[in-house]
């Protein structure tokens, strides 16, 4: 007999008993937003091409994968994401010290 879960992990993504996925997202937050960070230190050793290949390798794919499935959560938890695009958007803006842009605008 199963007993009853608060939350459960299926294909990297964590679902809630009352399905409002802030649990998941949260984590996802967390990852990406140490991933971007990541990249955001090494952005100026990196030409655009390779920055912007890492960028969709690294994080982008994360914030796509599944959200078909999550993508309904309430707007508030969904803001947590929102802030990691528009910090990956002003890391393409605002190039490093002497290197090109890091990330264009396009693929945001």
């Amino acid at each position: 007999m199963l007993a009853p879960q608060e939350e459960m992990k299926i294909l990297g993504v964590t679902y809630d008993s009352k399905l409002i996925f802030r649990m998941h997202i949260t984590q996802l937050a967390r990852t990406v937003s140490g991933k971007l960070a990541s990249l955001r230190r090494i952005s100026w050793l990196l030409d655009a091409r390779v920055c912007e290949l890492l960028y969709k390798s690294r994080v982008h794919s994360l914030l796509e994968y599944s959200c078909l499935a999550w993508g309904g959560a309430a707007y508030s938890h969904l803001g947590l994401l929102d802030k990691i695009q528009w910090r990956a958007e002003r890391m393409g803006r605002t190039a490093g010290a002497g290197a090109q842009p890091a990330l264009s605008s396009t693929l945001l």
